[in-house]
């Protein structure tokens, strides 16, 4: 199970969360033009390899910004672990010898450019075109986490998908709405210690300030649609906070970075958190927790094989 899961297989919790967010939540985001069309088809790889780039790019203009272990490390990690046991007990749907081999290359490419890049003062549109490339094929491992899916071309990336990329990140408004990534509190990726793992896995996208942000890549923008997933990060991170890391930020508000539209929509949390069921929904949620949870880093580290199909099928229905 993972926080995707649960919503999806508890569809009254799921209902109960997106209800008590008031009507005109996140409203007029279906009407923004696009800004950066796609190039292809290929809308879940891309979606996740944008998370990457548009992390790089935060990391590289903000060196403050806190981030976690990429999921390309485990999804490597457990192809190495899963061609070391023929693959079958860890449920990947094919392999390939090479495959492990290229996983590491492209991890240890990757983190070579991903240190660079992060240097650059004026990255030019060369710099810009080779870490996306680097981000496409991360996202390739991701897959293999998340879904236990494997493809035959981990050292690749789609010369099409590349310039999707740039003209994803040349549309993000980093001197208007998405300026608060270059704030002193900027989390990357975060997760939520035991609450994240207990519920069988929880990654927000950033939590800039007081902004819990999700980062959508999809062509048919419909904000509403993802309030329960928003709310239930924000849960996940208030139980977080008030038990395990005080230094965990407060989220204040949540928002949806429509990343084709190049638009950031927000909403306060206030008028949720004064809604007569919210500490109901919230105890329904964290019911679903496992009452005595790894952290996620020891769920990542375990390389246990989880069925994480339900978020790359979720990612699949956002385009």
């Amino acid at each position: 199970m993972s926080l995707t899961s649960v919503l999806k297989a508890d569809r009254e919790l799921s209902h109960r969360l997106s209800r008590i967010f008031p009507l005109d939540a996140l409203s007029g985001a279906k009407e923004l033009p696009w800004r950066a069309p796609p190039r292809t088809n290929h809308y879940p790889l891309v979606g996740t390899a944008f998370d990457y780039l548009l992390r790089f790019e935060i990391q590289r203009r903000n060196p403050s910004a806190r981030t976690q272990e990429w999921v390309a490390v485990s999804g490597s990690e457990l192809l190495r672990t899963a061609a070391r046991d023929r693959g079958v007990e860890w449920g990947l749907v094919e392999t390939h010898p090479e495959a492990a081999l290229e996983a590491s290359c492209v991890l240890t490419q990757a983190k070579e450019a991903h240190a660079k890049y992060c240097r650059l003062a004026t990255p030019t549109w060369e710099h810009v075109a080779e870490i996306a490339s680097h981000a496409l094929r991360l996202a390739k491992l991701d897959v293999i986490y998340r879904a236990g899916q494997v493809g035959s071309d981990l050292l690749t990336a789609d010369p099409l998908d590349v310039e999707d990329l740039l003209g994803l990140l040349r549309v993000v408004p980093f001197d208007s709405s998405m300026s608060i990534c270059l704030c002193d509190s900027v989390w990357l990726n975060p997760t939520f210690g035991r609450f994240s793992s207990g519920i069988g896995g929880a990654d927000a996208d950033l939590v800039a300030g007081t902004l819990l942000i999700d980062i959508k890549t999809t062509i048919k923008p419909d904000p509403r649609s993802y309030l329960d997933q928003l709310l239930g990060y924000t849960i996940l991170a208030e139980a977080y906070r008030s038990t395990e890391a005080p230094g965990f930020p407060f989220v204040g508000s949540v928002g949806i970075y429509l990343a084709r539209q190049g638009a950031l929509v927000t909403t306060p949390m206030e008028p949720v958190r004064r809604h007569p069921d919210f500490e109901g929904v919230k105890a329904a949620l964290l019911s679903h927790c496992h009452p005595a949870p790894l952290t996620i880093e020891a769920e990542r580290a375990s390389k246990e094989p989880v069925d994480r199909s339900a978020r790359l099928e979720e990612r699949r229905k956002s385009v």
